[in-house]
């Protein structure tokens, strides 16, 4: 009976020690055995937005992407990559780019990388358009990579709004205005490309003058209007500045609205300007109602219109003297009504 007893306790004494261990074990992390995790996507921060209807982000050609990367790997990073592809083209390996990648060992990861798109806008097939990212990660004890993938599509100039943020840009446009006796008209419509003369801008709506937003003639260094040979400076007036300046301000009247003009010492093209070059236009301060410039200048200005609108002017040619000139000139504005 005693004997018995002892072997009961020893056993009882055996099975409370492996509950014990096995709850032990139970309250441990198993680095060896507990999953990694991966996940990258668009930076939460960044704000951007995706458009109507779409399961991608958009972004220009030099606009930037900032993509967040987070990762958990309990028994440490052993190996790490970024691959990238761009549509139909084989996939390569970019790693070598990027900095700020994990250490070695590391556990836990995360990182915001920036990167600026080198693609151009393939027109002609939009499956060609999409640009993938593949972050790769791998443990000693894994067999295989954990991966999560980012992808965004290269769109056409003043189409991406760099991610939705910035607003769409309408298309350059190039247009011909005349100062105050040239056959070609004076008043433009940025939104819509639309140049009037006199009596076609006399005969618009109130909402269609009030829509002018860039005029043209010529006169002195200060702005001033003045006739024939005494005439010296070509000028872009705000259409509310017409009247001061002794321009005809009959044909807007009361609907001439302000434009802010600024000259962009630092922009000499126009074509391959991105929504976001253009909404990071600043006319808070050093902006006039009026600029000059003279036949053989082709300088570019900024602008920014009663609606809010920004854009660019490019001025392309002068031709003619006197008051009788014609501005050649490339305009390019944001899609805000």
């Amino acid at each position: 009976m005693k004997k018995i007893s002892i072997h009961f306790l020893q056993l009882l004494a055996i099975v409370g020690a492996t509950a014990l261990a096995s709850c032990k074990k139970d309250d441990t992390v198993d680095p060896v055995n507990s999953p990694t995790t991966l996940t990258a996507k668009a930076d939460p921060t960044a704000g951007y937005v995706m458009p109507t209807g779409a399961t991608t982000l958009r972004f220009e050609k030099g606009e930037k992407v900032k993509i967040k990367v987070n990762a958990s790997v309990p028994s440490g990073v052993q190996i790490f990559n970024i691959k990238k592809k761009v549509g139909s083209a084989a996939e390569t390996d970019v790693t070598a780019s990027f900095t700020g990648l994990p250490a070695p060992g590391a556990t836990s990861y995360e990182k915001v990388f920036e990167v600026t798109v080198a693609e151009t806008h393939n027109a002609t097939t939009a499956a060609e358009n999409k640009v993938t990212y593949t972050f790769n990660v791998k443990s000693p004890q894994a067999t295989v990579f954990t991966t999560s993938t980012f992808s965004y599509d290269v769109a056409t100039q003043g189409q991406g709004g760099g991610g939705g943020i910035a607003p769409l840009l309408r298309a350059l446009v190039s247009v011909a205005l005349g100062s105050q006796t040239a056959t070609e008209g004076s008043y433009l419509t940025s939104a819509t490309g639309v140049v009037t003369n006199v009596a076609a801008t006399i005969a618009l709506t109130a909402a269609q003058k009030q829509a002018v937003d860039i005029t043209f003639g010529v006169g002195d260094a200060t702005g001033a209007a003045q006739l024939g040979a005494s005439a010296t400076h070509n000028i872009l007036i705000s259409p509310d500045e017409r009247s001061t300046k002794g321009f005809n301000g009959v044909p807007l009247g009361t609907d001439a609205r302000p434009t802010s003009f600024k000259i962009a010492t630092t922009i000499t093209s126009l074509t391959n300007l991105t929504s976001t070059d253009v909404n990071s236009i600043d006319h808070s301060a050093a902006t006039t109602k009026f600029v000059t410039f003279d036949n053989a200048s082709t300088p570019v200005f900024s602008f920014k219109n009663n609606r809010g609108a920004k854009g660019y002017v490019r001025i392309v040619s002068v031709t003619g003297t006197g008051d009788q000139r014609v501005a050649n000139i490339e305009v390019l504005v944001q899609q805000i009504l």
